[in-house]
């Protein structure tokens, strides 16, 4: 199935926007714990963030639900069928 939308603006508005939070969120923690660590967790949460997006814009754009929109982006067997078989096994 071939779909196209020209949907590049919101993602690009909502990866910056996750990316300035990230960054605000980075100097707050840092500031208060002193530890680097704690401030990397807010990469992990813009990730989580603009993951959510693309399986819900994938979603809306498919047609299904963001479960059935991750199960298939998780789905292995696919791309499996797309392996040469090999025919001259002995």
């Amino acid at each position: 199935m071939i779909k196209t939308a020209n949907r590049h603006l919101r993602a690009a508005v909502v990866y910056a926007a996750a990316a300035a939070a990230a960054v605000l969120l980075a100097a707050v923690l840092l500031k208060f714990t002193g530890k680097l660590a704690d401030a990397g967790m807010s990469l992990l949460l813009m990730d989580v963030a603009m993951a959510t997006y693309a399986l819900r814009a994938a979603g809306r754009l498919s047609g299904n639900s963001v479960v059935e929109s991750l199960r298939s982006a998780l789905n292995p067997f696919p791309l499996l069928r797309l392996l040469p078989t090999n025919t001259n096994a002995h």
